[in-house]
């Protein structure tokens, strides 16, 4: 009947963290030290196969269990987060746009999408190394990241481009927000050196919140941006295609279309 204590501790590490599963295994074998005991201490001396048995069992199906339930928490975390930044990558943006834009439809609010694209980085990259570059990458995220409140939501495309999902803001917070990312950028010098980005923004409401059309428009507002020389925020009108009406905000000027 001991053997059945090793049962709950093994389920248990699907739940808890190791720490705990840990815990309640040294918990489990000091009830089995105290059950063979009672039971009489001088079979348990002169028989105590049962009880290493079950000890034995307890730390290896432990050690198995906690071991296995840290690989996959390292996996799920992996299949989410950028491993370079510490940022969402886009395995999960879709899914997460879903529910942000099914709330955002039945509450009639809007939902903001800007991308962020780094000026010239490719040149950091040929003239600093990679190394340098994956340290730009590393600030800017963490600078982009703390000029964000806790329910907007950054995400790392790939490469140099980012994506920021903004639930609830329109197009003329979602300028205001871009351009203070950008302005953060432009501040900080990133790697110790004069870093900038462009980004474009775009904007949806109620039924108008669909992923693809706020990507693109978001996308075409960027290449204009960067098409500029840089440095910008561009905005798109939610309904525009590229070539659509768009409207440049340098500097510290905010305009909407």
């Amino acid at each position: 009947v001991l053997m059945l204590i090793v049962i709950p501790v093994a389920v248990s590490a699907a739940r808890f963290r190791a720490q705990v599963v840990w815990a309640a295994a040294a918990s489990a074998a000091l009830v089995a030290i105290v059950v063979a005991i009672i039971s009489g201490p001088g079979h348990a001396i002169d028989h105590p196969l049962t009880l290493i048995a079950v000890l034995v069992l307890l730390v290896s199906m432990t050690a198995t269990t906690t071991a296995v339930a840290d690989a996959e928490l390292q996996f799920r975390g992996e299949s989410v987060h950028d491993p370079l930044t510490g940022l969402l990558n886009r395995s999960g943006l879709e899914a997460r746009f879903f529910e942000v834009g099914e709330r955002a439809r039945m509450l009639e609010r809007p939902v903001c999408v800007i991308i962020c694209d780094l000026d010239q980085f490719k040149r950091i990259n040929d003239l600093q190394g990679h190394a340098r570059g994956d340290m730009v990458l590393r600030e800017i995220s963490s600078e982009m990241r703390d000029s964000l409140r806790s329910f907007e939501l950054l995400y790392r495309l790939g490469g140099d481009e980012f994506l920021i999902l903004l639930p609830g803001i329109g197009l003329s917070a979602g300028i205001a927000t871009a351009q203070s990312m950008r302005a953060a950028v432009e501040a900080h010098r990133a790697g110790g050196l004069s870093v900038t980005a462009s980004f474009g923004v775009s904007s949806a409401i109620g039924e108008g919140i669909d992923f693809l059309p706020l990507y693109r428009a978001a996308d075409a507002a960027l290449y204009r941006a960067k098409s500029d020389g840089g440095n910008l925020v561009v905005a798109a009108e939610p309904s525009s295609v590229p070539g659509s009406e768009m409207v440049s905000a340098r500097g510290h000027d905010v305009l909407v279309a």
